[in-house]
């Protein structure tokens, strides 16, 4: 499982642009792969393995369905100021 709140700004954001190609993804969907190895590549690969493919796909559906509830870091140290 791939937590998003422990993911830098760069991989939520590649997860994001993900979010429209996920809905019509097919296996030769070249920009969806695409940007499944911009994602690994930005995370050092630490997601890499067996099922990695999934658990991409999986943290897609996961990233729009919490896209209105995640914060960044940045964001956190605002709102606890105010």
């Amino acid at each position: 499982m791939i937590r998003l709140r422990e993911l830098s700004e760069e991989a939520r954001g590649i997860l994001v642009k993900a979010i429209p190609a996920n809905q019509r993804f097919t296996s030769r969907d070249e920009d969806f792969i695409k940007l499944y190895q911009e994602f690994m590549k930005e995370t050092n690969y630490a997601y890499a393995g067996e099922g990695s493919f999934d658990r991409f796909q999986l943290a897609v559906l996961t990233m729009k369905r919490k896209m209105g509830t995640l914060y960044y870091k940045s964001n956190i140290e605002e709102i606890m100021e105010k």
